[in-house]
């Protein structure tokens, strides 16, 4: 039981004040709803009516999943793929998907065995192509090449030239906390009515998650607590949910 739960992220700690005691029996719901099993799939909405509500919650609840897991470790590479047409049927989204995470597995055989990754898909403006963003950690063995070219903050950006399916861009990550709401937004609702039903986003195996950095207790004076840790935060958020009876406190310190 508990109804305290301490995150340290990379960037930061984050603390959840339970207004109503999470039990034995919900915490395996909680840990599956917040963290998601997230090394091969995420936690869908099974039981839920298909309703405006519903997708709304499904998509809030993926963007956590996705948040938590990103702030969990940290990134050194934020990367672009795109699809030649010729190589990649880009407007099919497994197929965009399975060839992505297979290059980037083979990477992680060959050439660089301790790589970490995530993948997020994204449909393209056209409506109906996608194109990948990840994030990359523990790189060596990899290549990255100067193209010559910046972002608009006066970032060089590089090229993976072992990337055979289209045109990449890659850049250096100087902020995990940042990058992991940022990429994140790329999980919006038009893609996510579209793929329901269907992973939403990849990484792989040695990713820590959000249950590798929690802590949780019990605090009889809760009120007492939460005074003591918000002298010195930077955000706090609550969040009703009275359909279970509860109320979520999120504390970033």
């Amino acid at each position: 039981m508990y109804n305290v739960r301490i995150f340290h992220y990379e960037g930061g700690t984050q603390y959840r004040l339970y207004k109503r005691p999470v039990f034995k029996s919900e915490i395996e719901d909680d840990f599956l709803k917040e963290c998601g099993e997230i090394d091969t799939m995420l936690f869908d909405d099974f039981n839920e009516p298909d309703t405006e509500r519903s997708n709304y919650v499904s998509l809030n609840r993926t963007k956590q999943n996705l948040i938590g897991l990103c702030r969990s470790n940290s990134w050194h590479w934020f990367v672009t793929f795109t699809f030649n047409s010729a190589y990649v049927c880009r407007s099919n989204y497994e197929e965009v998907c399975k060839k992505t995470c297979k290059w980037l597995n083979n990477l992680k055989n060959r050439k660089a065995p301790d790589l970490k990754y995530v993948l997020v898909p994204e449909l393209h403006k056209d409506g109906e192509n996608y194109h990948c963003h990840g994030l990359l950690a523990n790189c060596q063995g990899l290549e990255f090449v100067n193209s010559g070219k910046k972002t608009k903050d006066g970032d060089i950006i590089y090229n993976m030239p072992s990337w055979q399916y289209g045109f990449n861009t890659a850049t250096m990550v100087f902020d995990t906390v940042r990058v992991s709401y940022y990429i994140s937004k790329y999980l919006n609702k038009d893609l996510h009515n579209i793929i329901k039903g269907k992973r939403r986003f990849w990484n792989s195996r040695n990713c820590l998650s959000m249950t590798n950095v929690s802590e949780e207790y019990f605090v009889e004076d809760i009120k007492e607590f939460y005074q003591n840790i918000t002298s010195d935060c930077k955000f706090i958020k609550k969040i009703d949910l009275p359909d279970i009876e509860q109320a979520i406190t999120y504390i970033e310190v």
